[in-house]
């Protein structure tokens, strides 16, 4: 089959949700089939070009310009999401429908979620899998008994009315639309006539469980670890509170708790609470996350909004870490969860839940190891591919 893969976000490094799809179906993909991938950032390494190119995919980039986009008063009056505007549609357009015609690409992938504007046009000259991968309408509604600003209030809730409409009117539009949990199934098309809602598709996040493995690296004592994208409003909410409501009660029982917070473009308000509490390293990107994993005595996920499947816990599970993470972190877990991570909302209960495994290693161990089972019975990037992905592949060809 020849496929053809369009993202916005290089796969290589694998740093979010967009690049984690992208690089692991692909990857997948091309042991199979003939993949084709265009993508629209044009500032991309040398070395990361030759990373995919490497694995046998074909990378095409358009030169087309995606536009500033801003909260712009005229913004507001706009019907799309705002993100939607970053695209020269119709550029893009005619661009992918000669390129599906020159190669004869029997499905194409809009592998993010501004993509789905694309559906808006006429139909493409072949079977469309678009992957939003989450209902941002659902995320955006998260935050708002977080937001105390008015008019950021303001904005979210418009994004919140203008993706909700997306999701009802643009997205059915594909052939096929993929999310990753029956919850963003379910808020997505819940307005959906019958013949529309067969286009759902749920198709779990996975773990490339042969780069994620357990570390022989030296775990160091009571310390604790959080992995991810630092600048999302989840991700600020989340840590805010952890680090002012909750690591207080875990150091009156554990002193000397350290912490990591590693990942790319950390808040400067989460740096500069991480220097007045005092014990905790803001490390901002990394080349590698396994060796911090392998560090951690705990790994936490103290998610309070928010949508999808968070990536980076699976990954911590993958490594066979002891995790706690809040109720908002389960959605998109292909299976119940029984003793393969901690579950905790309130502050009381997480610190409590963190103190326990800090003072048992044996629990941490046993956690750790049924947590990377899990992993590999329900969250294998390569099982996801060959089943899932493949069945809905031959479903439209």
């Amino acid at each position: 089959m020849n496929i053809l893969y369009v993202t916005d976000v290089f796969p290589f490094p694998v740093r979010h949700a967009t690049s984690v799809f992208a690089y692991n179906w692909i990857r997948s993909l091309v042991e199979r089939h003939t993949v084709s991938l265009i993508y629209l950032d044009a500032s991309v390494q040398k070395s990361n070009l030759e990373r995919i190119e490497e694995i046998g995919v074909q990378c095409f980039t358009p030169g087309i310009q995606t536009a500033e986009t801003g909260r712009s008063v005229s913004q507001l009056f706009r019907h799309e999401p705002t993100a939607f505007t970053s695209v020269k549609t119709k550029q893009l357009y005619r661009y992918l429908a000669d390129f599906i015609t020159h190669v004869s690409a029997d499905v194409v992938v809009l592998g993010a979620p501004f993509m789905g504007v694309l559906l808006s046009c006429e139909k493409l000259p072949c079977p469309v899998i678009y992957v939003p991968s989450d209902s941002i309408s659902l995320n955006l509604a998260s935050r708002f008994r977080f937001l105390k600003n008015p008019f950021r209030l303001a904005y979210a809730w418009l994004e919140n009315r203008k993706w909700a409409r997306a999701e009802q009117v643009i997205f059915p539009k594909a052939d096929a639309c993929v999310v990753v949990s029956e919850q963003e199934a379910s808020a997505i098309a819940k307005r959906w006539t019958t013949i529309e809602s067969q286009r759902m598709h749920v198709i779990p996040v996975g773990v490339d469980i042969a780069y994620f493995q357990p570390s022989i690296g030296k775990e160091k004592e009571n310390h604790l670890v959080i992995t991810g994208n630092m600048s999302p409003v989840r991700l600020v909410v989340a840590l805010k509170w952890f680090m002012l409501s909750v690591l207080p009660i875990i150091r009156e029982n554990v002193p000397g708790v350290t912490l990591d917070i590693v990942g790319k473009d950390p808040h400067p308000s989460i740096v500069q609470i991480a220097k007045t509490v005092g014990g905790i390293r803001v490390t901002g990107d990394v080349p590698d996350t396994r060796t911090y994993f392998a560090e951690a005595s705990v790994c936490i996920y103290p998610m309070l909004l928010g949508s999808g499947v968070k990536t980076n816990l699976l990954e911590a599970m993958a490594m066979s870490k002891a995790v706690v993470a809040t109720s908002m972190c389960l959605p998109g877990l292909q299976a119940p969860i029984n003793g393969q991570l901690a579950i905790a909302d309130d502050k009381e209960e997480f610190a409590w839940a963190v103190i326990r495994l800090l003072q048992d290693p044996k629990g941490r161990k046993v956690m750790g190891n049924a947590a990377r089972e899990f992993i590999k019975e329900y969250h294998c990037w390569d099982s996801i591919v060959n089943d899932k992905v493949e069945n809905l592949l031959s479903s439209l060809t």
